[in-house]
């Protein structure tokens, strides 16, 4: 919208270092809030692998699982479709550990 004006006023080598910094910048700043959501279910799925019981996979399922999941926060955030399907895996792995035991 305004960056006809800026490359305008600034010059064209200018204006691209601008947007190169910010782009990157904006990429750096999506991948750092993506590791702080991440990092909890990381910590999470590797303590309810480690010990695999009934009582942790409730207290996962009670964290990481909202009483109602909208489709629309499928589509606006990405988080929460990786934890839904990271959940479905889980419950096959719980499932596949209960009956070899």
């Amino acid at each position: 919208m305004f960056g006809r004006v800026l490359e305008q006023v600034w010059g064209g080598k200018r204006f691209l270092i601008y947007y190169l910094f910010t782009g990157l910048g904006a990429a750096t700043l999506h991948i750092f809030v993506t590791h702080l959501e991440m990092s909890s279910l990381l910590r999470d799925v590797t303590a309810l692998t480690n010990t695999p019981s009934a009582e942790v996979f409730a207290g996962f399922l009670k964290e990481h699982i909202p009483k109602s999941s909208p489709s629309y926060l499928t589509l606006y955030r990405p988080g929460l479709l990786i934890r839904q399907i990271l959940l479905i895996l889980m419950k096959q792995l719980i499932l596949l550990i209960s009956c070899e035991v």
